[in-house]
């Protein structure tokens, strides 16, 4: 990407993140990845990427909600990013977000790449995080990141079966709210229909903390990122529109310009209907080796096209079939492949004339609605529905008859033996994951591994992909009811309830929620549930599985422990998980056997972090993180654990080689306490998955946490501040084959700081927040940082200045501040030296804890002794 100031430099194009999506190798860089092709042109001093620009709406004072436009890309290229984005999502609050997208066509591959990132809002009183991602379409992924500030992105590779050069493709990009007013919260969008097949797809959709108005104008550029990139690339664009407060506007002037080293050609079409952007490098300066530096030329040409959209596809909704249970009604519906995209709908109940309830969002994925009935109806009931799209317009209403009676499954059989909590499973592998793209036919494969586990939960796992997963056993129904079932997850699954189909999720596909609604009598019900993880998305690993319920009257939430029931063998082994103790940032446990003739090889320890929202949006609440491993299970084990007065453990037990047993959960209560001393206080800088917790002996300080964390206090004037780290998380692959992502971005240290104030996109600090930092990391690694270091992609960390260099010092004086480290905490090494102008008298001394966001399920933890302030 090229910068909001659009000057072409290396920083603004790391902000894509596109070359890592082109399979490029990549150094791993603190704070960041950076492309090897950025590498090289900073140390050989290649030129930095330039891109020519264009305008395809105007920069008007009016937000605009939706714009629209055909785009078609003639040929493929190489190297070469073709954006196209709505600069800034405006606020009603006042703020503004950077937001933009674009595409790179792959002739090498065969791959297009689509892909959209999004920045924190910016204003005054903005929040400094509260983006988050909705949703991933076909062949999309997520992630969290800070390129350049960002918030992350969703982008995914398209076969050349359904994204092909030469065919036009209509975009749309909207804002809205959920509801109206929706303060604090707003979402943008993107959709795609192929104009060959007429299928619409949506790509993605980001929310934002702020009530979102429009967009201030669609923008573009062509970029040449790598040495070998092609040296034309080409756009044409036609029906372009703007909808401003409600009003359909023509777009129909297109403006481009190029860089010093480009030519830009543009060229209407024949019926003037569409314009072609062509650009061309410049030829090769022999002398210098470089494309010849020439003029910034711009175009301009207006279209010929309608004063109003005309290409308004219908709004098919191919069914609506209600459903009546005990004390609720479930309405469902479906939209065809070619309608118009929803945006939003409205379902009411009539009792005869009389609305009963109505719900009334916007929500472009949703297709189930839910009501729990207060009263027996008095009169037939009848449910209506009606659907907006996205480009504001709005079906004819429907409206079909809620059947009086629904048939109620059978009461699922289940015998004594059927008693034991918790469900049966047996784990897969594949050599081929690119084989498991749906669920395989698992009466055909052999288990890799088998055993118990206390609730639906894919921690059993090896590996993170490649995998899948049967679950057995019966789930108990509390009592006659219709209820509602969610799964979150990703790549494939099935739940089946008295061997009927509940949720088909099957296929491949980034995270995603899906519900659906069944009747149940009270008692146990044959369970069966199905799972597949096929090969990594480009993303992130991103397997997860969660499964909810609701029934009249609660809201949805995971199914408990208690609800699930297996059989059991009496020879079978059981373990219990003992609590010992625990404090703010640890728990102390230990566990019972009964394990007969079986064989001991070791027991895990797990806890369930109900803070985990990394995938809220799609509906996950919690998730398991691994704890501690211990080969004696008779011994007991600390370990590191997030803060709260309660935390729900559990014990798995592993046993004749590929067999294991999970406990019953436990929930560890802890008195609420202030860990904090001496002055000392914990800051939260930016969202954290799990809450940042710390323990703080006289000579020692442990922290643990995600995301970016302080412990410091005020000191005034001159100080030395000492600590050596005796531990920290290890870049170590845990039993199910997670290990920290980008080992050497999870860190923790010490340092002196102006401020508590957050710094979005520069979380250790910046110009304004000015800082020195020393660190070690969970790749073993020992750096360096200041508010000098920091560049497009945010702070830049020096390199390893040795593994074995854990005594760490920083010592100001005056406005300068040296770094310095040790082997022994006796000869110490200097590092730097930094003078900074503006440092405050008054400033935060202390330790610094952070590690990139993820779903990676390993708390991160570090250890400091010997800890020392001197003046």
């Amino acid at each position: 990407m090229v910068n909001k100031r659009m000057n072409g430099t290396v920083g603004g194009l790391i902000a894509t993140g596109g070359l890592l999506a082109l399979g490029c190798r990549t150094i791993i860089t603190p704070m960041r990845v950076l492309p090897l092709t950025l590498l090289l042109i900073v140390l050989i001093g290649l030129s930095p990427a330039r891109a020519s620009y264009l305008r395809i709406t105007r920069d008007t004072a009016q937000p605009q909600e939706v714009i629209v436009f055909d785009a078609r890309y003639p040929y493929w290229t190489d190297g070469t990013y073709i954006a196209t984005y709505p600069q800034d999502a405006l606020s009603k609050e006042g703020w503004r977000a950077q937001y933009y997208g674009g595409v790179v066509t792959e002739r090498r591959t065969g791959l297009t790449l689509l892909q959209y990132a999004s920045w924190q809002m910016a204003g005054k009183g903005a929040p400094t995080s509260g983006i988050d991602f909705v949703h991933a379409g076909p062949h999309m992924s997520w992630k969290r990141s800070n390129w350049e500030g960002s918030s992350g992105g969703i982008k995914g590779k398209w076969p050349d079966t359904e994204f092909k050069p030469n065919q036009w493709y209509r975009f749309v990009h909207r804002v809205w709210t959920s509801t109206s007013p929706s303060p604090g919260e707003g979402f943008a969008g993107v959709w795609m229909k192929s104009l060959e097949t007429g299928e619409w797809f949506h790509l993605a959709t980001f929310k934002f903390p702020a009530e979102l108005t429009g967009f201030n104008y669609m923008g573009g550029f062509h970029e040449r990122f790598t040495p070998r990139a092609s040296l034309k690339s080409a756009m044409e664009v036609r029906n372009s529109y703007a909808l401003r407060s409600g009003q359909w506007v023509s777009e129909a002037e297109f403006n481009a310009s190029s860089a010093k080293d480009d030519t830009v050609q543009l060229t209407l079409s024949g019926d003037k209907r569409s314009v072609l952007m062509e650009t061309t490098a410049n030829e090769i300066d022999r002398s210098t080796g470089r494309p010849k530096q020439g003029e910034v030329s711009e175009g301009r040409r207006v279209l010929e096209q309608p004063s109003e959209p005309d290409f308004f596809d219908p709004i098919a909704v191919e069914s609506v079939t209600p459903e009546i249970g005990v004390r609720r009604v479930v309405v469902r519906w479906k939209m065809g492949a070619k309608s118009s995209p929803q945006l939003g709908y409205q379902v009411s109940l009539l009792d005869g004339e009389r609305v009963v309830a109505t719900e009334k969002r916007n929500d472009p994925e949703k297709r189930l609605c839910v009501f729990d009935l207060p009263a027996a109806p008095r009169r037939s009931l009848q449910a209506r529905l009606q659907i907006n799209d996205v480009f504001g317009n709005s079906s004819a209403p429907v409206t079909v008859k809620v059947p009086r009676s629904v048939s109620q499954p059978a009461l699922g059989r289940a015998n004594s033996a059927s008693g034991t909590l918790g469900l049966t499973y047996k784990y897969f592998e594949t050599t081929q994951p690119q084989d498991w793209r749906k669920l395989p036919d698992f009466s055909k494969l052999n288990p890799t591994r088998q055993g118990a586990v206390a609730t639906p939960d894919i921690t059993p796992r090896l590996r993170r992909e490649g995998y899948a997963l049967e679950f057995t056993g019966f789930l108990m129904a509390p009592e006659d009811a219709l209820y509602t079932f969610s799964l979150t997850g990703a790549s494939g699954m099935k739940l089946l309830l008295d061997d009927r189909l509940v949720i088909d999720a099957d296929g491949y596909r980034s995270i995603a929620y899906y519900s659906e609604a069944l009747s149940l009598r009270a008692g146990l019900h044959a369970f069966r549930l199905l799972y597949v993880q096929g090969p990594k998305q480009s993303q992130q690993p991103d397997d997860f599985l969660q499964l909810s319920w609701s029934k009249p009257g609660s809201p949805e939430c995971p199914i408990p422990a208690e609800a699930f029931r297996r059989r059991a063998e009496p020879q079978d082994p059981r373990i219990t998980v003992v609590p010992i103790g625990s404090t703010d940032a640890s728990v102390t446990l230990s566990c019972k056997l009964n394990t007969g003739t079986h064989r001991i090889e070791r027991v895990e320890y797990y806890g369930e972090n109900p803070s985990f929202d990394y995938f809220a949006w799609q509906g996950g609440k919690t998730l398991s993180y691994l704890l501690a491993t211990v080969s004696n299970a008779t011994e007991s084990v600390t370990a590191p654990i997030w803060s709260g007065t309660s935390r729900t453990v559990r014990a798995r037990l592993v046993y004749d080689g590929n067999r294991t047993v999970d406990s019953a959960p436990v929930v560890v209560t802890q008195k609420a306490a202030r860990p904090e001393r001496d002055g000392y206080r914990l800051s939260s800088l930016e969202h954290h998955i799990y809450p940042i917790s710390v323990e703080h002996s006289h000579d020692e300080v442990k922290l643990v946490g995600e995301s970016m964390g302080l412990y410091t206090r005020v000191h005034t004037g001159d100080v030395t501040l000492i600590a050596h780290m005796k531990d920290i998380t290890r870049d170590e692959a845990t039993p199910d084959g997670s290990r920290p992502v980008d080992a050497a971005n999870w860190f923790s240290g010490i340092i002196l700081r102006a401020n508590v104030n957050p710094r979005p996109g520069e979380p250790l600090g910046g110009r304004d927040i000015p800082f020195s930092a020393i660190m070690g990391a969970s790749s073993g690694a020992t750096r360096h940082c200041d508010s000098t270091m920091i560049d497009g992609a945010g702070n830049q960390p020096s390199g390893n200045i040795g593994s074995n260099l854990k005594w760490m010092k920083l010592v100001r004086r005056g406005g300068d501040i040296t770094t310095y480290a040790s082997s022994d905490g006796t000869e110490w090494k200097t590092l730097k030296t930094v003078n900074f102008p503006k440092l405050p008298d008054q400033m935060e001394i202390g330790f610094v804890h952070y590690s990139i966001p993820s779903a990676t399920p390993i708390v991160h933890h570090a250890v400091f002794d010997h800890i020392r302030v001197e003046p």
